[in-house]
């Protein structure tokens, strides 16, 4: 159930892991505030996908975590700690790119664009150069000659390999064909640096799957 602030008199966030139609009525609730019409809330509304919402809770939840911690309000938080929350992600080994995306959930949230303060924009400048996006030119492996390996022993024939193996091949199949774009592909790597094990989920270099909207 969602629940009321009292100091706000918004509605609280609910949990990361509520379902996207819950994240959507959230939402819904807190744009009467701003003084818009029924029409264009509706309009609004459909802007919002329900696993981007889902994304924005699951950081504001770890945000909100981190405050916590820190002894500090989320909602009435400041520069220095957005930056602090975004370093612990840097350790973590999450990319730039996911890094503004918790700055944009923090914001949205917070109603307050710190992707325009003074501070956090810095802290990506200077990521940029500490930490520069690591371009391979060439794939480190041929899609096509693993394909071709995967027709042959061990991997065939399919009805007396064993578990094992045919689950590894499934899970390879699954992967190729759920890449968001064919260049990802060469993400999938389990050498050091590649692969990050996070509180929510497992990070694979730059790889991203299809998510349905």
């Amino acid at each position: 159930m969602l629940e009321g602030s009292a100091n706000t008199g918004q509605t609280n966030p609910p949990s990361s892991n509520q379902m996207g139609i819950e994240f959507m009525i959230f939402e819904r609730l807190n744009l009467p505030s701003s003084g818009l019409s029924e029409d264009s809330i509706s309009t609004l509304m459909a802007a919002r996908k329900p696993n981007t919402l889902q994304r924005y809770f699951t950081v504001w939840d770890q945000f909100s975590k981190w405050c916590k911690e820190n002894k500090t309000d989320p909602l009435d938080t400041s520069e220095v700690s957005v930056v602090e929350f975004l370093q612990k992600g840097v350790e973590l080994k999450l990319s730039i790119s996911t890094l503004k995306s918790h700055v944009t959930a923090i914001s949205h949230f917070s109603k307050v664009s710190w992707a325009h303060k003074p501070l956090v924009k810095r802290f990506f400048l200077g990521l940029k150069k500490t930490s520069p996006v690591n371009r391979t030119q060439v794939p480190p492996w041929a899609l096509c000659l693993v394909l071709d390996a995967l027709t042959c022993e061990p991997f065939q024939p399919i009805e007396t390999i064993p578990i094992k193996t045919l689950n590894l091949k499934m899970r390879f199949l699954l992967a190729i064909t759920t890449a968001r774009r064919v260049g990802e592909l060469q993400a999938l790597s389990g050498t050091e640096g590649k692969l990050t094990f996070i509180q929510d989920r497992v990070v694979q270099g730059c790889f991203s799957p299809k998510a349905n909207n």
